[in-house]
Parts: structure tokens; sequence; C-alpha cells
């Protein structure tokens, strides 16, 4: 069962600009260990910070607690075999999230900000990978 953070990650990643390019391999945390899995994107939260904000305790009227608010931190990684392959997935990848504001499976995400991404070679696997690191906030 995926946590908010992960849902509305991959609700918004799982999107036609992206499917274009790579299917659906979009994974959480690892991807399968074959040939055909690229070029992917795998996400995983690196962090989860939440946030103590007044209406935590309320009790709802139909009995339930609050909403749960978070401060989550996200690495999204794009691989591939070619560099151009990555370099225009990432952008897509950028182009879905990046300043996102709404509802998305369930989950209630308040403006994604890119705080920085890098490249690097994996020589094991002769493949190329863009890392971005997003920074964002989740209510659900």
């Amino acid at each position: 069962d995926m946590t908010g953070a992960g849902k509305a990650i991959y609700g918004l990643l799982n999107v036609a600009a992206i499917n274009d390019l790579i299917g659906t391999r979009i994974y959480p945390v690892v991807a399968p260990n074959n040939a055909s899995t690229f070029p992917c994107i795998v996400y995983e939260v690196s962090s989860t910070e939440p946030i103590n904000h007044k209406d935590r305790l309320t009790v709802q009227t139909d009995g339930s607690k609050g909403r749960t608010l978070e401060r989550v931190t996200i690495n999204i990684y794009c691989s591939g075999y070619e560099y151009r392959q990555v370099e225009e997935l990432e952008n897509e990848v950028r182009k879905a999230i990046d300043g996102f504001r709404g509802d998305v499976n369930g989950v209630c995400v308040d403006g994604i900000i890119l705080e920085n991404s890098s490249d690097s070679y994996n020589y094991d696997l002769e493949i190329f990978e863009k890392e971005s690191i997003y920074n964002f906030r989740i209510t659900y």
C-alpha cells in the first residue's frame, strides 16, 4: 500500500507524455533487474516530516481525526541507455510535477518544487541516470 506521497507522485508521473516515452515503467524504490526495464523512472520518498497543525487532533463531523499534513522529499531517477532519451524523460517529469498544486489520487498536493538535479552514469548497468530531488507538502 503506497503512502500519500507515493500515491501522489505515481499519479502525476503516470501520464500520457511520460507513458509515450516509457510505457508504465514507473517503479517505487527499485527497478526490476532486466534489460527490458529501460528507459524507466524510479521514485523514492527519501524523507517525510509530519507537520503539526491545529486541525490535526480535531475530531471531524464523521468522527475521524483531522487530516495528516506532511513535508516530503522525493528523489526521482530517470534512466536509459541513451543520454538524449534520459534528458527527454527528465524534461517530461519536470513538466508533469514542478509547481504542481492540486488533488491527485486522493492526496492534496501543495506546490512541488525542484530542489536540484544531477547526472550520472551507471557502469554496471551501462545506463545514464538523472536524479532530481523535489520537495512538497501533502495533506491526506
